[in-house]
């Protein structure tokens, strides 16, 4: 392990992988463990702006490849399994006990394929505006998935279809979040993930746009309830 950079809160750590890749990541704060992995386009700033700071909460976070300051060695590498592996890779490595795992938009995916591979590692979820479970659900999957094509594209790839049929398999407590009026993450996509979890309770936040300060604070106080449950 190596710290890139103590002039800042967090700080900054890596940790090598025998390939030779360099994942950024922060631990920062004491309490029940929560591994939270930020969006396509996002860093490890997002999971700290949102939970940096909060009481009785240890907080992990990794730029995943392509993002942030996390260095790979094959930069064409961005499959969905990879990324997948990448949190497991971390999980195991440097959380190492029993945690709590979530993400934001595509972290939400790549949270919930770890969590069927890490059974004896993670608790407990928290999907805040989860994007992509099905693209059968009560929504307009179509228009939404083409407006972020050009971004989404090169992990699009994978088997994303089946999610939904997977999430009865996850009985641990789960947190999902949605907000209205968000185009790439819709509402009811939150809410289908949380109608398919056994053992999820759903919050609605306001909208982030619009009410930055107070969505802040509502996803703060709802997760730390949860933590503390």
């Amino acid at each position: 392990m190596i710290i890139l950079d103590t002039t800042s809160a967090p700080t900054f750590r890596a940790f090598r992988t025998a390939e030779g890749n360099e994942f950024c990541y922060i631990s920062e704060g004491e309490g029940a463990s929560l591994v939270f992995q930020h969006g396509l386009g996002g860093s490890i700033q997002d999971a700290w702006d949102l939970f940096g700071g909060l009481n009785e909460t240890h907080l992990y976070a990794m730029d995943c490849r392509l993002h942030g300051r996390t260095k790979t060695i094959d930069e064409k590498d961005f499959s969905l399994q990879t990324l997948v592996s990448d949190q497991i890779q971390f999980a195991r490595k440097i959380v190492e006990k029993p945690h709590l795992m979530g993400g934001i938009s595509l972290g939400c995916l790549l949270t919930i394929k770890a969590c069927l591979e890490l059974p004896d590692l993670i608790k407990g979820l928290v999907l805040i505006r989860p994007s992509w479970p099905d693209p059968g659900c009560d929504v307009d999957f179509a228009r939404a998935r083409s407006e972020a094509a050009h971004v989404l594209s090169p992990i699009f790839n994978g088997p994303f279809d089946d999610l939904v049929s997977h999430l009865g398999d996850i009985s641990i407590p789960a947190l999902v979040i949605g907000m209205h009026d968000d185009r790439l993450h819709p509402i009811e996509f939150a809410k289908v993930v949380a109608r398919h979890l056994p053992n999820a309770v759903f919050h609605e936040v306001p909208n982030k746009s619009q009410l930055p300060s107070e969505y802040k604070k509502s996803i703060r106080k709802i997760t730390g309830d949860f933590l503390r449950e």
